[in-house]
């Protein structure tokens, strides 16, 4: 019941314009960088969004429309790429050994670069025919 009168919350609080929802991909340049929070559920982002500095309180979460949103389901992301290895996309893997965000697998053969978790695609290798 809690958790949907949280839901229920949220969307009263994204339509009364105290949250304001982001685009799920890359943000363009920012000069001063708005918090941004990564709605995680079993490990996948499902949304991304700004929330304002006066909403958030330091006690593990913070208050939307007088329903307290726990902090453990909202993890801080940056368009920047700093917090969490990269920015959280919708559709974007939660890595909890890592404390990070990792994007889909664009192709099959993409291999995880593990430094900086980003899929990178491998080399193509010369064909047995080319001279």
């Amino acid at each position: 019941m809690f958790e949907l009168l949280a839901k229920l919350s949220l969307i009263l609080t994204l339509l009364a314009g105290m949250i304001t929802p982001v685009q799920d991909t890359k943000l363009g340049a920012i000069d001063q960088e708005e918090p941004l929070y990564a709605h995680v559920e079993n490990g996948i982002v499902d949304a991304v969004i700004v929330i304002k500095p006066e909403t958030i309180e330091e006690k593990n979460g913070w208050e939307v429309n007088g329903v307290f949103q726990p902090k453990k389901e909202w993890l801080q992301t940056s368009s920047k790429g700093t917090i969490r290895k990269n920015y959280a996309g919708k559709g974007y893997t939660y890595d909890k050994n890592r404390d990070a965000f990792i994007a889909p697998k664009p192709t099959e053969d993409a291999v995880l670069d593990e430094i900086t978790l980003q899929w990178k695609r491998p080399a193509p290798t010369p064909s047995a025919t080319s001279s």
